[in-house]
């Protein structure tokens, strides 16, 4: 059993999860749009790396009491 299971409001904290990840993809993808010449995976990644950074630089992450 992992520690999703034990927690009874996961269903809440699985669909914060799936919308910072939204909120970061959307950020890469301007990203990668605004720089120029060719996409590859190399850049794609360095923008989802820097799209984290503002994205949860941002949020207002819960933490668990004793986090």
């Amino acid at each position: 059993m992992n520690t999703a299971e034990l927690v009874d409001d996961v269903a809440l904290r699985t669909g914060d999860l799936l919308a910072l990840e939204l909120q970061i993809a959307r950020r890469a993808d301007e990203l990668a749009r605004a720089r120029p010449g060719t996409r590859n995976e190399n850049t794609d990644w360095e923008c989802w790396l820097e799209a984290e950074r503002e994205v949860l630089g941002t949020a207002e992450l819960a933490t668990a009491p004793g986090c």
